[in-house]
């Protein structure tokens, strides 16, 4: 509702617009609410070609005050730095010219008073100047003008401001004092049912209380006077400093006992109106209304995700409640403040409250309430790649509940140890507690848990490599959102399934999926949520080629990632932003970002992720013209996959990241050989999809399987290899470039013929007689191998192969082979 809200406005403003150029000004930033301040940034970059100008006022000190609004501001210059004007004291020849325009003529000796008793303070010259109006120095000329009477007034107030204001206070009569003083309680805005009612005499408040011709004469003073202006629903003060004068002038007893009368009114005319209820009952020492409705305000404000509202309204229940026996209420405030700041990513501000929770929860000896804070402290852990901690929690939390007997409760920690478990790549553990805690919650008819449950069995199902087992979670999952109709789970829903899709390789439906999660996570508000579907959305466009989109998509989750502080998925976004710099024709940047992916994987323990970001580095280095460190890092990835490592998500992609380097610097057979192994992870993850349509787009839907089908079918059959060789008449001072090579198929296994010479004459005398089949073969399709070709054909080292040819030499065997290009 407020998304659909801001747009409207955003509309309306555009709109405008397109009839005649606009004007809008917005006054006094300084008291802007959340509401205001979070359309701005959705506005302005809208504005830059529309015939629009917005004019945003504050003063400074006071903005800097306000750590919401000073922020905001912030923001929008990072995003596009606004013009800004600042607005000092006036000098004395600006106060000369407005002497000069008000009298029509210099007067030097006024000029000199109104500079030394303003001190260019314009709020202050501008009283000054109506208390000389008011005392009768000033009187209107028929040109329009004012002139002079008089010697300047020796009884001005030494000290302006409150003084000046003081002064025209004075002047009041009793009735519009009464009245000012009302409003002053009420605040900057008054309503003109609001006021009348809390100026009405003592008793219940009257019906009619607004016709009252007395209240009506008073405010018609207070307008003529200039102290208020009238509104469409009442009255503003002219300044909010006057406001602040007159209501500093009160007692404390004649505070409490108008905001008492305020608050009372605001109940009859304004029930729903929380925060200004819980304000006026605290400012006039009712303690138990304030809270009631401090309450009320967070949960409204909660219900319509205006996170920051629900925070101000925690903030200030907690100031309320600090007596002894408040204790188990100021948990629960800070129990749910801990969940909206979760919501918004602090997560510092988060664990301060967790720690609170738990110094109280020990203090009040109330396992229920430990127990549920170690649950969500060993969530914190999770969020920030802490696994070790969360896990300690966990279990701590699942023992307390034991001897409680709460099933759900133990259900929702088998839950979460079972996804802590998938983050670690532990897929029989994370499948273990997950189906535990799945029973539970089936058994108690609780879909939610249920849906957590399956989200985590699909990820598990995936690091398993059965993606049909994992599709059919997913489906399981947007069955039982939709029934529950929360936007929380229905977000998550098409989030699990749009997953499904893209790791079966169906991406547009993916992405169907993934930009409906998107809309429900800004609705709710779930900056997290919303950074990893941002993420995916990313991986997706990168897979149907839309680079532009992906990088937009990327970018977006990396500085929302760094926001919410939420280290595990910001390596995730920096190795997709790495793979796509390479997608992009940018090693540099790849490499950059993926050895920036590569150390946050080692640092949270996550070696699965850190070896596929290992393998793209190699690309880059290849791409950079590294070749040894290209290698190095290459053989080291599929050395820990092959070593057993568990977790790997689509492991043919290091496969056929080692084949492109390995082909590249010319080992030919160690090319062969990943490529081949990339197809059998392949072959195998879609033998375990069951329907044929869903095999299909896994087989076609993702680049890594279509390059190795494409690579697979162009390699010739088994015992044969397809290399590129420079042509025999290539210069030799220089690499060969693509016109001056030729494809050759060499025969690196003749089956039975070897294997005879194998048993009579044993391998060096096979390896010598395979050495000279390759170098024949190359001749006869015109090129001419190098030594590291023949080395990289034989997986054997360019040493052996020099020591075979200088043998073969002396046998008299007239062989040639292309000289080491330079590096």
């Amino acid at each position: 509702a407020r998304e659909r809200l801001q747009q409207a406005l955003i509309a309306l403003i555009l709109g405008l617009a397109h009839i005649a150029p606009h004007l809008w000004v917005l006054e006094d930033l300084q008291w802007a609410d959340t509401e205001t301040l979070s359309l701005l940034p959705l506005l302005l970059p809208r504005l830059t070609e529309s015939r629009v100008l917005l004019l945003l006022t504050g003063r400074s000190a006071e903005l800097r005050a306000n750590p919401a609004v000073w922020n905001a501001l912030q923001a929008l210059d990072r995003a596009g730095p606004l013009a800004r004007y600042t607005l000092t004291r006036l000098d004395a020849d600006a106060v000369c010219s407005l002497v000069r325009n008000l009298l029509g003529e210099d007067d030097p000796a006024l000029t000199d008073c109104l500079v030394r008793e303003s001190e260019g303070v314009p709020l202050y010259l501008v009283e000054t100047l109506k208390v000389w109006r008011d005392g009768g120095y000033l009187l209107p000329t028929e040109r329009g003008t004012w002139r002079w009477q008089g010697e300047a007034p020796a009884a001005l107030p030494s000290h302006l401001g409150e003084a000046v204001i003081g002064h025209r206070l004075s002047r009041l009569s009793p009735a519009a004092e009464e009245v000012l003083v009302a409003a002053a309680v009420i605040g900057t805005e008054v309503d003109f049912d609001l006021l009348a009612c809390v100026c009405a005499p003592p008793g219940p408040l009257p019906d009619q209380a607004a016709s009252d011709p007395h209240l009506l004469a008073a405010s018609d003073e207070l307008l003529h006077l200039g102290l208020l202006v009238e509104t469409d629903t009442g009255y503003r003060f002219s300044h909010e400093r006057v406001r602040r004068v007159v209501y500093q002038r009160l007692s404390p007893s004649q505070r409490q006992r108008l905001h008492r009368r305020v608050a009372l009114a605001l109940e009859a005319l304004f029930p729903e109106q929380f925060e200004l209820l819980a304000h006026h009952f605290a400012a006039a020492g009712e303690r138990e209304p304030a809270v009631h409705y401090l309450t009320r305000a967070a949960e409204r404000a909660r219900g319509l995700f205006a996170h920051r509202a629900a925070l101000s309204c925690y903030d200030r229940l907690l100031e309320l409640l600090t007596r002894s026996e408040d204790l188990p209420a100021r948990y629960d405030v800070l129990r749910d403040r801990a969940e909206v700041l979760g919501w918004i990513g602090d997560r510092e501000a988060q664990g301060r409250d967790l720690e609170e929770m738990l110094r109280l929860a020990r203090t009040l000896s109330d396992d229920a309430r430990l127990a549920h804070t170690l649950r969500l402290r060993s969530e914190w852990h999770r969020l920030q790649g802490r696994y070790g901690p969360a896990d300690e929690d966990a279990l701590a939390a699942l023992e307390i509940y034991r001897r409680l007997g709460d099933n759900h409760a133990q259900a929702d920690l088998l839950s979460q140890l079972g996804w802590n478990a998938v983050y670690t790549v532990n897929y029989p553990r994370a499948t273990d507690y997950l189906q535990k805690a799945l029973s539970i919650y089936q058994a108690l008819g609780d879909p939610q848990g249920q849906i957590h449950c399956l989200t985590g069995l699909m990820s598990a199902a995936e690091l398993d490599g059965n993606c049909f087992l994992s599709f059919s979670y997913g489906q399981q999952c947007m069955a039982l959102a939709k029934a529950t109709g929360d936007p929380h789970c229905i977000g998550r829903a098409f989030f699990t399934v749009g997953l499904n899709y893209y790791d079966i390789g169906d991406m547009e439906a993916a992405e169907v999926h993934l930009r409906q999660a998107l809309h429900l996570d800004e609705t709710t508000g779930d900056r997290r949520r919303q950074a990893v579907t941002h993420f995916y959305l990313g991986e997706v466009a990168a897979e149907r080629g839309d680079l532009e989109t992906a990088q937009a998509h990327l970018d977006t989750a990396l500085e929302i990632l760094r926001e919410v502080r939420d280290l595990s998925w910001e390596g995730d976004a920096l190795a997709a932003l790495g793979r796509l710099a390479l997608l992009q024709g940018n090693p540099a940047t790849a490499a950059e970002r993926l050895r920036a992916a590569y150390r946050r994987r080692r640092e949270l323990d996550e070696p699965a992720y850190a070896v596929i970001d290992l393998s793209y580095l190699a690309l880059a280095e290849l791409a950079l013209e590294d070749e040894e460190a290209a290698w190095q890092h290459s053989q080291e990835a599929v050395t820990e996959l092959e070593a057993g490592l568990p977790g790997v998500e689509h492991p043919q992609r290091i496969y056929y990241n080692h084949f492109r380097v390995a082909e590249a610097i010319r080992r030919w057979a160690a090319a062969r050989a990943a490529l081949e192994a990339a197809g059998r992870v392949v072959a195998k993850r879609a033998e375990r999809i069951g329907d044929p349509a869903l095999r299909g787009k896994y087989l076609t839907g993702h680049r890594v399987n279509r390059a190795i089908a494409e690579a697979l079918a162009a390699q010739p059959p088994p015992g044969h290899l397809r290399v590129r060789l420079a042509r025999a008449d290539a210069p030799r001072h220089r690499r060969p470039t693509p016109d001056e090579t030729v494809v050759v198929t060499w025969t690196v296994d003749a089956g039975e013929e070897d294997a005879a010479l194998a048993e009579r004459e044993g391998q060096v005398a096979l390896r010598r007689q395979r050495l000279l089949r390759l170098l024949a073969e190359a001749e006869a399709a015109g090129a001419r191998p190098t030594v590291a070709d023949l080395a990289g054909a034989l997986d054997v080292s360019p040493r052996t192969v020099r020591a075979d040819i200088a043998a073969l030499r002396r046998q008299g065997h007239p062989i040639r082979t292309r000289g080491k290009p330079p590096t």
